[in-house]
């Protein structure tokens, strides 16, 4: 199990479903969004709806899950 403490929040690395690294806000500014499961394994909670909560990080926390997110020793890169 490997976590991740960004700020006040820790989050759980196995519940992670999907990190989109530079989220536009209409302006020049990005942001990170880390979307986490509910539950390890599946995504589904009893009424068969998605259980996903969103995380969203700027500035300084952004740039530090880019680098996290972009060291290949940590994530396979298919392009």
């Amino acid at each position: 199990m490997n976590f991740l403490k960004i700020g006040d929040i820790i989050l759980n690395t196995n519940y992670i479903a999907a990190v989109e690294l530079n989220a536009d806000v209409g302006n020049e500014d990005s942001y990170v969004v880390v979307v986490m499961g509910a539950v390890e394994g599946t995504f589904k909670g009893d009424t068969g709806n998605l259980e996903l909560k969103e995380f969203r990080f700027s500035g300084k926390a952004a740039e530090k899950i880019r680098h996290y997110f972009s060291d290949p020793t940590l994530v396979n890169h298919l392009l």
